[in-house]
C-alpha cells in the first residue's frame, strides 16, 4: 500500500486530507512541524509528500530543499499562497507540483494518482535499461544517478527524469506540452512555467556556460533538445 506523508499543522486540513486519502484506499502519516516530518521521512520514506508552505517551526520551501537530499519521492505543496516568485522558488527547491488552498479534494486526490502513477511507470522503464554516457557524464538509469567525472550531480527527481529523457532522445526536439505530459502526465496540472524553470536547473548542475548551454538547447518558438556530441 503506498503511503503519503502530509506535512501540515492545522488539525482540519490534516484530518480533510487524511480522510480523502483513506477513502482512495492510500496509507498516510501526519507531521505537524518541519523536524517532525524530517524524523519520519528518515524512519520510513513515503511513496508521496504533501508540503504546507507556513509550518511553525521553518518554510516548507526550506524543508522542502532538505527532504530532496533524502528522498526521490514526488513532493506536492499545499499552501496558500500564490505568488508566482514563490512558485519558481518551491519548482526550484525540488517541488514536483504545486495546489492552492482552498483546494478541491477531488483535484488533490487526481494529482496524487498522476504523480504516483508517473513514478511507477518511470520506475518500471528505468529497470529494463542501463546507462547513457556523453563525454564525461554518465547517467544510471537503474540507480537514478547522474555523475561527471565520477562525481554525483545532485538532481531532484523530475529533473533526473527530464534530462534521462530528452538524453534518450538526442537531437529531437520537444515542444514543452510533450515534455509536461511525458514527464508529469498528460493527466496531471502544471504550468508551461515549470518546464522553463527546470531547464534552467538543469542547466546550472550539467552546463559548463548554462546562459550558452552546450546540451539542453532552446529551440526559439518550438521547444528544447538534448545535444549528444559524443557518445
Amino acid at each position: 500500500m503506498e503511503e503519503i506523508l502530509i506535512v501540515e499543522d492545522d488539525a482540519d486540513i490534516q484530518k480533510v486530507i487524511s480522510m480523502n486519502l483513506s477513502l482512495e484506499g492510500f496509507a498516510y502519516a501526519i507531521a505537524g512541524t518541519g523536524m517532525e516530518a524530517i524524523k519520519k521521512v528518515r524512519q520510513n520514506e513515503p511513496d508521496l509528500i504533501l508540503l504546507d508552505i507556513g509550518l511553525p517551526d521553518m518554510n516548507g520551501i526550506d524543508l522542502c530543499q532538505q527532504l530532496r537530499e533524502m528522498t526521490a519521492a514526488p513532493i506536492l505543496y499545499v499552501t496558500c499562497s500564490n505568488e508566482d516568485r514563490e512558485k519558481i522558488l518551491a519548482f526550484a527547491m525540488g517541488g514536483d507540483d504545486y495546489v492552492e488552498k482552498p483546494f478541491s479534494s477531488k483535484v488533490l486526490i487526481a494529482r496524487i494518482k498522476a504523480h504516483l502513477r508517473r513514478n511507477s511507470i518511470n520506475h518500471n522503464q528505468n529497470a529494463f535499461q542501463k546507462r547513457i554516457c556523453f563525454d564525461d557524464f554518465v547517467i544510471d538509469l537503474s540507480a537514478r544517478e547522474v555523475t561527471r567525472k565520477g562525481k554525483v550531480i545532485d538532481l531532484t527527481a523530475k529533473e533526473f527524469e527530464l534530462l534521462a529523457f530528452l538524453a534518450q532522445h538526442p537531437n529531437q526536439v520537444f515542444s514543452s506540452e510533450q515534455l509536461l505530459d511525458q514527464i508529469w502526465g498528460c493527466d496531471s496540472f502544471i504550468e508551461k512555467s515549470t518546464i522553463i524553470v527546470h531547464i534552467s536547473n538543469l542547466r546550472k548542475k550539467i552546463e559548463d556556460f548554462p546562459i550558452n548551454p552546450s546540451y539542453i538547447v532552446t529551440m526559439r518558438g518550438v521547444g528544447y533538445k538534448f545535444v549528444q556530441t559524443s557518445i
